[in-house]
Protein backbone atom coordinates (compact mmCIF):
# COMPACT_ATOMS: atom_id res chain seq x y z
CA UNK A 1 0.00 0.00 0.00
CA UNK A 2 1.40 3.40 -1.05
CA UNK A 3 0.19 6.81 0.09
CA UNK A 4 -1.27 8.68 -2.87
CA UNK A 5 -1.12 12.85 -2.32
CA UNK A 6 -3.43 13.76 -5.54
CA UNK A 7 -4.31 12.36 -8.68
CA UNK A 8 -3.09 15.04 -11.40
CA UNK A 9 -4.45 14.13 -15.21
CA UNK A 10 -6.66 11.01 -16.51
CA UNK A 11 -6.24 9.13 -19.63
CA UNK A 12 -7.57 5.89 -21.31
CA UNK A 13 -5.41 3.08 -22.07
CA UNK A 14 -5.70 0.69 -25.04
CA UNK A 15 -8.53 -1.18 -23.82
CA UNK A 16 -10.34 1.90 -22.85
CA UNK A 17 -10.24 1.80 -19.02
CA UNK A 18 -8.91 4.43 -17.18
CA UNK A 19 -5.46 5.81 -15.93
CA UNK A 20 -4.64 7.99 -13.45
CA UNK A 21 -1.53 9.74 -12.75
CA UNK A 22 -0.79 9.55 -9.17
CA UNK A 23 1.35 12.19 -7.79
CA UNK A 24 2.94 10.17 -4.15
CA UNK A 25 2.68 11.33 -0.89
CA UNK A 26 6.00 10.77 0.87
CA UNK A 27 9.67 11.75 -0.07
CA UNK A 28 12.25 8.94 -1.73
CA UNK A 29 15.22 10.12 0.34
CA UNK A 30 17.00 13.12 1.15
CA UNK A 31 13.84 15.47 0.21
CA UNK A 32 13.70 13.88 -3.27
CA UNK A 33 9.88 12.87 -3.85
CA UNK A 34 8.39 9.95 -5.60
CA UNK A 35 8.35 10.15 -9.34
CA UNK A 36 4.91 10.68 -10.64
CA UNK A 37 3.07 7.81 -12.55
CA UNK A 38 0.50 6.47 -14.54
CA UNK A 39 -2.03 3.53 -12.60
CA UNK A 40 -4.79 1.97 -13.31
CA UNK A 41 -8.14 3.00 -11.86
CA UNK A 42 -8.44 0.18 -10.09
CA UNK A 43 -5.07 0.34 -8.19
CA UNK A 44 -5.79 3.90 -6.73
CA UNK A 45 -7.98 4.78 -3.69
CA UNK A 46 -11.49 4.85 -4.29
CA UNK A 47 -11.70 8.91 -2.34
CA UNK A 48 -8.67 9.91 -4.02
CA UNK A 49 -10.92 9.09 -7.72
CA UNK A 50 -14.16 10.49 -6.43
CA UNK A 51 -12.34 13.63 -5.37
CA UNK A 52 -10.20 13.99 -8.72
CA UNK A 53 -14.09 13.47 -10.79
CA UNK A 54 -15.43 15.94 -8.52
CA UNK A 55 -12.80 18.49 -9.33
CA UNK A 56 -12.91 18.14 -13.33
CA UNK A 57 -16.63 17.36 -13.68
CA UNK A 58 -17.77 20.50 -10.97
CA UNK A 59 -15.20 22.48 -9.62
CA UNK A 60 -13.33 23.38 -12.67
CA UNK A 61 -16.59 23.96 -14.87
CA UNK A 62 -17.36 26.75 -11.93
CA UNK A 63 -14.12 29.10 -13.29
CA UNK A 64 -16.00 31.51 -16.02
CA UNK A 65 -12.98 33.67 -17.86
CA UNK A 66 -10.96 33.11 -14.63
CA UNK A 67 -13.76 34.45 -11.74
CA UNK A 68 -15.23 31.22 -9.40
CA UNK A 69 -18.33 31.77 -8.97
CA UNK A 70 -18.58 29.53 -5.92
CA UNK A 71 -18.14 32.63 -3.27
CA UNK A 72 -21.73 33.46 -5.14
CA UNK A 73 -23.01 29.89 -3.61
CA UNK A 74 -21.91 31.25 -0.09
CA UNK A 75 -23.49 35.13 -0.43
CA UNK A 76 -27.04 32.70 -1.88
CA UNK A 77 -26.72 31.19 1.77
CA UNK A 78 -25.95 34.08 3.20
CA UNK A 79 -29.41 35.63 1.57
CA UNK A 80 -31.18 33.13 3.00
CA UNK A 81 -30.03 33.33 6.49
CA UNK A 82 -30.50 37.05 6.22
CA UNK A 83 -34.30 36.57 5.62
CA UNK A 84 -34.86 34.33 8.44
CA UNK A 85 -33.39 36.99 10.70
CA UNK A 86 -35.21 39.47 9.03
CA UNK A 87 -38.42 37.48 10.41
CA UNK A 88 -37.24 37.79 14.32
CA UNK A 89 -39.06 41.24 15.38
CA UNK A 90 -42.42 39.48 13.62
CA UNK A 91 -42.14 36.19 14.74
CA UNK A 92 -44.30 34.75 11.75
CA UNK A 93 -43.88 32.56 9.02
CA UNK A 94 -43.16 33.73 6.03
CA UNK A 95 -43.02 33.17 2.24
CA UNK A 96 -39.72 34.52 0.62
CA UNK A 97 -39.05 36.03 -2.81
CA UNK A 98 -35.08 36.76 -2.82
CA UNK A 99 -33.95 38.85 -6.18
CA UNK A 100 -30.63 37.24 -6.41
CA UNK A 101 -29.25 39.96 -9.10
CA UNK A 102 -25.80 38.85 -8.75
CA UNK A 103 -26.21 36.08 -11.18
CA UNK A 104 -28.66 38.11 -14.00
CA UNK A 105 -25.93 36.96 -16.50
CA UNK A 106 -26.87 33.71 -18.06
CA UNK A 107 -23.73 32.28 -18.46
CA UNK A 108 -22.30 33.53 -14.33
CA UNK A 109 -25.98 31.56 -13.76
CA UNK A 110 -25.36 28.51 -15.75
CA UNK A 111 -21.96 28.05 -13.76
CA UNK A 112 -23.81 28.80 -10.79
CA UNK A 113 -26.51 26.52 -11.13
CA UNK A 114 -23.56 23.48 -11.73
CA UNK A 115 -23.02 23.48 -7.91
CA UNK A 116 -26.38 24.55 -6.52
CA UNK A 117 -27.70 21.69 -8.77
CA UNK A 118 -25.10 19.73 -6.30
CA UNK A 119 -26.51 21.01 -2.13
CA UNK A 120 -24.47 18.04 -0.51
CA UNK A 121 -21.88 18.78 -2.42
CA UNK A 122 -21.24 22.81 -1.34
CA UNK A 123 -18.88 22.88 1.62
CA UNK A 124 -20.34 22.35 5.04
CA UNK A 125 -20.08 24.46 7.88
CA UNK A 126 -16.29 24.07 9.96
CA UNK A 127 -14.64 21.97 6.76
CA UNK A 128 -12.02 22.75 4.85
CA UNK A 129 -12.38 24.73 1.49
CA UNK A 130 -11.46 21.55 -0.41
CA UNK A 131 -13.72 19.00 1.96
CA UNK A 132 -16.92 18.37 0.47
CA UNK A 133 -19.61 15.33 0.79
CA UNK A 134 -18.59 13.98 -2.87
CA UNK A 135 -20.11 10.74 -2.53
CA UNK A 136 -23.30 11.67 -1.88
CA UNK A 137 -23.23 15.04 -4.29
CA UNK A 138 -26.36 13.59 -6.65
CA UNK A 139 -26.99 15.78 -9.28
CA UNK A 140 -30.64 17.27 -9.21
CA UNK A 141 -32.11 18.31 -12.42
CA UNK A 142 -32.35 21.04 -13.40
CA UNK A 143 -35.43 22.07 -15.56
CA UNK A 144 -34.97 24.34 -18.85
CA UNK A 145 -38.12 26.05 -21.09
CA UNK A 146 -37.44 28.84 -23.52
CA UNK A 147 -38.90 30.81 -21.05
CA UNK A 148 -36.91 29.91 -17.90
CA UNK A 149 -34.43 27.83 -15.97
CA UNK A 150 -35.29 26.32 -12.67
CA UNK A 151 -33.72 23.84 -10.20
CA UNK A 152 -36.50 22.61 -7.35
CA UNK A 153 -35.56 21.39 -3.80
CA UNK A 154 -37.20 19.32 -2.10
CA UNK A 155 -35.44 16.66 -0.24
CA UNK A 156 -34.95 18.47 3.08
CA UNK A 157 -31.28 17.05 3.81
CA UNK A 158 -30.69 19.01 -0.11
CA UNK A 159 -32.41 21.75 1.75
CA UNK A 160 -30.15 21.94 5.07
CA UNK A 161 -27.09 21.34 2.79
CA UNK A 162 -27.82 24.57 0.35
CA UNK A 163 -29.37 26.66 3.54
CA UNK A 164 -26.39 25.75 6.19
CA UNK A 165 -27.54 28.04 8.41
CA UNK A 166 -24.64 27.58 10.98
CA UNK A 167 -22.00 29.16 8.71
CA UNK A 168 -24.30 32.69 8.93
CA UNK A 169 -25.91 32.26 12.46
CA UNK A 170 -23.33 30.27 14.33
CA UNK A 171 -23.37 26.76 15.60
CA UNK A 172 -25.29 27.92 18.99
CA UNK A 173 -28.08 29.70 17.28
CA UNK A 174 -28.51 27.14 14.02
CA UNK A 175 -28.12 23.92 12.32
CA UNK A 176 -28.86 22.80 8.53
CA UNK A 177 -32.25 24.39 7.77
CA UNK A 178 -32.98 25.35 10.74
CA UNK A 179 -32.77 28.58 13.32
CA UNK A 180 -33.10 26.77 17.05
CA UNK A 181 -32.29 30.01 19.45
CA UNK A 182 -33.66 33.85 18.63
CA UNK A 183 -30.98 35.44 20.65
CA UNK A 184 -33.00 36.12 24.07
CA UNK A 185 -33.96 33.87 27.17
CA UNK A 186 -37.49 34.01 26.90
CA UNK A 187 -37.46 33.48 23.15
CA UNK A 188 -36.83 29.61 22.49
CA UNK A 189 -38.88 30.09 19.18
CA UNK A 190 -37.94 27.99 16.04
CA UNK A 191 -37.42 29.32 12.64
CA UNK A 192 -37.22 26.59 9.98
CA UNK A 193 -36.86 26.72 5.60
CA UNK A 194 -39.44 24.41 4.89
CA UNK A 195 -40.03 22.79 0.92
CA UNK A 196 -39.58 23.51 -1.94
CA UNK A 197 -36.58 26.09 -2.17
CA UNK A 198 -36.97 26.78 -6.05
CA UNK A 199 -34.03 28.87 -7.39
CA UNK A 200 -35.63 30.03 -10.68
CA UNK A 201 -34.15 32.14 -13.90
CA UNK A 202 -36.57 33.88 -16.03
CA UNK A 203 -35.71 35.24 -19.39
CA UNK A 204 -35.99 38.98 -20.05
CA UNK A 205 -35.91 41.91 -23.06
CA UNK A 206 -32.17 42.03 -22.52
CA UNK A 207 -30.77 38.97 -24.58
CA UNK A 208 -28.26 37.00 -21.75
CA UNK A 209 -30.13 38.70 -19.03
CA UNK A 210 -31.98 36.46 -16.75
CA UNK A 211 -34.32 37.73 -13.90
CA UNK A 212 -33.33 35.29 -10.69
CA UNK A 213 -34.98 34.85 -7.51
CA UNK A 214 -34.90 32.35 -4.92
CA UNK A 215 -38.31 31.56 -3.32
CA UNK A 216 -39.02 29.47 -0.28
CA UNK A 217 -41.17 28.55 2.99
CA UNK A 218 -40.34 29.65 6.25
CA UNK A 219 -41.84 27.65 9.24
CA UNK A 220 -42.12 29.59 12.60
CA UNK A 221 -42.34 27.09 15.82
CA UNK A 222 -43.96 28.30 18.98
CA UNK A 223 -41.05 28.20 21.87
CA UNK A 224 -43.34 26.93 24.58
CA UNK A 225 -45.22 24.57 22.74
CA UNK A 226 -43.27 24.04 19.55
CA UNK A 227 -46.56 23.91 17.55
CA UNK A 228 -45.78 24.73 13.98
CA UNK A 229 -47.00 27.63 12.03
CA UNK A 230 -46.86 27.78 8.22
CA UNK A 231 -47.22 30.59 6.16
CA UNK A 232 -50.56 31.27 4.52
CA UNK A 233 -50.79 29.52 0.99
CA UNK A 234 -53.40 28.09 -1.07
CA UNK A 235 -51.31 24.87 -2.30
CA UNK A 236 -47.81 23.61 -2.22
CA UNK A 237 -46.41 20.81 -0.09
CA UNK A 238 -46.83 21.65 3.32
CA UNK A 239 -50.53 21.41 2.62
CA UNK A 240 -50.23 17.43 2.35
CA UNK A 241 -50.34 16.32 6.13
CA UNK A 242 -47.93 13.77 4.96
CA UNK A 243 -44.93 16.12 4.38
CA UNK A 244 -45.73 18.74 7.70
CA UNK A 245 -45.24 15.25 9.83
CA UNK A 246 -41.93 14.60 7.60
CA UNK A 247 -40.94 18.23 8.27
CA UNK A 248 -41.28 18.57 11.41
CA UNK A 249 -39.75 15.22 12.55
CA UNK A 250 -36.93 16.23 10.52
CA UNK A 251 -36.44 19.27 12.30
CA UNK A 252 -36.92 17.78 15.83
CA UNK A 253 -33.98 15.31 14.99
CA UNK A 254 -32.08 18.83 14.22
CA UNK A 255 -32.77 20.62 17.30
CA UNK A 256 -29.79 20.55 19.71
CA UNK A 257 -30.84 18.00 22.76
CA UNK A 258 -30.08 21.38 25.06
CA UNK A 259 -33.10 23.49 23.82
CA UNK A 260 -36.02 23.64 26.21
CA UNK A 261 -38.62 22.13 24.20
CA UNK A 262 -36.12 18.93 23.76
CA UNK A 263 -35.37 18.88 27.52
CA UNK A 264 -39.97 18.85 27.83
CA UNK A 265 -39.65 16.19 25.51
CA UNK A 266 -40.82 17.59 22.50
CA UNK A 267 -38.54 15.90 20.25
CA UNK A 268 -40.14 12.73 21.61
CA UNK A 269 -44.04 13.39 20.56
CA UNK A 270 -45.87 10.62 18.80
CA UNK A 271 -46.44 12.06 14.76
CA UNK A 272 -48.81 13.77 13.96
CA UNK A 273 -48.64 15.40 17.15
CA UNK A 274 -47.25 18.63 17.02
CA UNK A 275 -47.88 20.68 20.70
CA UNK A 276 -46.69 19.76 23.96
CA UNK A 277 -49.83 19.59 26.88
CA UNK A 278 -50.34 22.82 28.43
CA UNK A 279 -49.32 21.20 31.73
CA UNK A 280 -45.64 20.20 30.12
CA UNK A 281 -45.08 23.52 29.03
CA UNK A 282 -46.39 25.52 31.44
CA UNK A 283 -46.19 23.75 34.60
CA UNK A 284 -46.47 26.92 37.09
CA UNK A 285 -49.85 28.19 35.14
Amino acid sequence: MWAVEDLLDVREDEDGEREFLVKWAGEKRKGVPWADSWEPEHFCNETAVRDFDFKVGVLDGLQLSGLDVTPLAELTRKKVADALKACKGREIACMHDLALDFLAHESLFRAFVLLASRPRALPSVGARKSKFDRASAAVLEVEETKHYIQLCLTDLKDIANFCSLEKFLGRDNAVGLLRHDMGRDFNKDLQAVAFPLVLTAKRTDIAGIFSVSLKFPSVHFLGKFGTPEAPQMEKGMLKLEENKQRFVAFVRKALPASHELAQLGWTRLPRGVYSLAKEVAMPDE
